[in-house]
């Protein structure tokens, strides 16, 4: 049956007409579906390696991803076409059947669990086996983010994994301004990162030293978790240049801006307590991708460094001890990794997609 046949007959043609039309209309090979207003960070590398590959994909997603304007601000050779997702999911459900039928769909996130299950519950049987999906936060994929192909009757994740670097479009390479301005980007949540690592490091500065630096941090607004991250930097305003700047939805223009006002970009995740022993086996964090797709260095616990093949690139320091690493980043000190050790990690981290992503086409019968 003809692909225009089919979503008439699934669905009221008065709600979906302009999205059909569109979508038929689009010619492209393969879907990229988000559902979730987050996780756009991965979709550029993996448009890249589908065009690579002979892939034009369409992108179906969540509307805060259009809204945010994230995609406006990426390399202008990516080839794809984009396209709001329909708060109604079942309105695309033929047209993603089809294409499961004909050509290939990626989910760029499996999570949470009702995604997961809203998947498996709309699209049964071999369908799935011409899919490829992400786990971000897997549990049976170590690393940084796991590839999992469906396979019928469930899904069965691969060892494959990718880190899914790209680059922003925009950002001067260098900071105008006297301080030392350290970025620190993400939900504002106290379990989320150790943020008073870094103001205690600062405080054991001189007096001189520590007047050199200013502490940004970003991210969105979680209510009483965010409340609890501005209480903590009070404590500290006295004696340190901190600020923050929270927010329900930031556009990508207005967050590029303040990317573009750091000097570097601290994760602040370390391996001292419980509550970051996840992005030490089985959860990445965004903020590293963030760093390297605006060539900003990274200041970073050693160990996570080296998870990720960092430890040559970034700025490193033991547990919470953040200290030396500071100290490193003053006119006088020892600050050897630059923006052309993160290029030359862009590099090979790309070369290695592009291996995977070339096995990972292979296994779904996509290629």
């Amino acid at each position: 049956m003809h692909l225009s046949e089919l979503v008439r007959r699934s669905v009221d043609k008065g709600r979906t007409l302009t999205l059909t039309a569109k979508l038929i209309t689009a010619r492209c090979d393969a879907v990229i579906v988000e559902f979730n207003p987050y996780h756009f960070e991965t979709i550029p590398a993996i448009i890249e390696q589908l065009n690579r590959n002979g892939f034009r994909p369409l992108l179906l997603i969540n509307r805060l991803g259009i809204e945010s304007g994230f995609f406006d601000h990426l390399d202008r050779n990516l080839n794809f076409r984009l396209f709001t997702l329909p708060e109604d999911r079942t309105v695309v459900i033929p047209f993603i059947r089809w294409f499961l039928k004909k050509r290939m769909v990626i989910w760029n996130t499996l999570e949470p669990r009702s995604c997961l299950d809203w998947i498996m519950t709309s699209f049964k049987g071999s369908l799935l086996g011409r899919s490829v999906g992400l786990f971000h936060n897997p549990g049976a994929c170590r690393g940084w983010v796991g590839i999992a192909v469906h396979l019928h009757p469930s899904f069965s994740t691969t060892n494959d994994q990718f880190l899914p670097l790209f680059r922003f479009t925009g950002i001067a390479d260098h900071a105008e301004h006297d301080s030392i301005v350290l970025g620190v980007v993400g939900n504002l949540e106290l379990f989320r990162r150790n943020y008073e690592s870094l103001f205690l490091a600062l405080g054991e500065l001189p007096a001189q030293d520590r007047a050199r630096f200013k502490v940004v941090i970003w991210g969105r607004e979680l209510g009483q978790a965010t409340v609890e991250v501005r209480a903590l930097a009070d404590r500290y305003s006295s004696t340190l240049n901190i600020e923050i700047l929270s927010h329900e939805f930031l556009n990508q223009a207005a967050f590029n801006e303040k990317l573009s006002q750091c000097d570097y970009v601290l994760p602040l995740i370390d391996d001292t307590e419980d509550r970051f022993s996840k992005y030490f086996s089985n959860s990445m964090t965004g903020s590293i991708i963030t760093s390297i797709a605006a060539r900003r260095p990274l200041v970073m616990n050693r160990r996570l460094a080296q998870l990720y093949g960092l430890e040559d690139v970034a700025i490193c320091y033991d547990r919470s001890f953040l200290k030396p690493a500071l100290q490193k980043l003053l006119p006088d000190g020892n600050n050897e990794p630059s923006r052309e050790a993160l290029d030359r990690y862009y590099a090979t981290q790309r070369d290695s997609a592009n291996d995977t992503w070339a096995r990972i086409l292979s296994k779904s019968g996509a290629r």
